[in-house]
């Protein structure tokens, strides 16, 4: 599992920077997300844009409920870079033989 941290500051300078061919390869890979409210989502890296949101898909959201884990199935879910303490991709899940990618 590799941990990432997206302050990537990106301009059209920069859309084929070597970070970004990198942040690409983990593109529909199983990720980790942890927001400032504490909530987790776990869902496939769909995108991400240049103000630095996220994109899950086939998101679950994981949250401590009064000493209770409770999870939650949303599907595709943004997630606003103010929000992000940290991200982390699975780097040995497997990405479908033929993603959409642009």
């Amino acid at each position: 599992i590799i941990s990432l941290w997206f302050f990537v500051t990106m301009s059209s300078q920069d859309v084929e920077s070597p970070l970004i061919k990198e942040l690409r390869e983990y593109m529909m890979l199983t990720t980790k997300v942890t927001v400032t409210d504490g909530r987790v989502f776990h869902g496939k890296l769909y995108c991400f844009d240049k103000q630095k949101n996220i994109l899950l898909n086939e998101c679950e959201e994981v949250r401590d409920a009064e000493g209770q884990e409770e999870r939650r199935q949303l599907g595709c879910v943004l997630i606003p870079y103010q929000h992000i303490i940290s991200v982390c991709v699975n780097t040995t899940s497997t990405p479908p033989v033929n993603p959409i990618i642009p």
